[in-house]
């Protein structure tokens, strides 16, 4: 049971009263100071786009790539690409995947298929494959569709 008489005191006096909130301090302006950029980090950021620029894979330069390897019957086995620079590489490690890249866009001009073995090339080892030219026009999806065969 609680007992009958509180042995807390309540707050009494103006201690214990709010104070009204008083006048705030205006905000003093003042300009910002001209600054320049460090040339280090200027070049750092030039130097992370050209690294983005050089190994962002796209359709066109897969396209030319392997129109530079496919031979005149328009296969080429992976084990046999010889990768001769990062910039290859960079193109040749996305190959296998050519079908489903870029949503398929070049699936209609190359297939891959897997093969038996496994190529190894100092860059990369992995499963070996044949891509292959589906189209008989070296740069079928690069007109218009009325001129394909011009």
């Amino acid at each position: 049971m609680a007992p009958a008489i509180s042995l807390l005191r309540p707050p009494i006096g103006t201690p214990h009263l709010s104070i009204p909130r008083g006048r705030k301090a205006p905000i003093e302006l003042e300009a910002l100071p001209d600054f320049e950029i460090d040339p280090a980090i200027e070049a750092f950021v030039e130097a992370k786009a050209a690294y983005r620029r050089r190994t962002t894979v796209t359709a066109e330069t897969m396209t030319a790539f392997l129109d530079r390897h496919l031979g005149l019957d328009g296969t080429l086995r992976g084990s046999a690409i010889a990768v001769a620079d990062v910039d290859a590489f960079v193109v040749f490690q996305r190959l296998r995947e050519i079908d489903v890249l870029f949503e398929g866009a070049l699936g209609t001009r190359y297939a891959v298929s897997r093969v038996e073995g496994r190529l190894s090339n100092g860059w990369l080892d992995c499963p070996d494959f044949v891509i292959r030219r589906t189209s008989s026009d070296r740069h079928a999806g690069d007109r218009p569709a009325g001129n394909r065969h011009a």
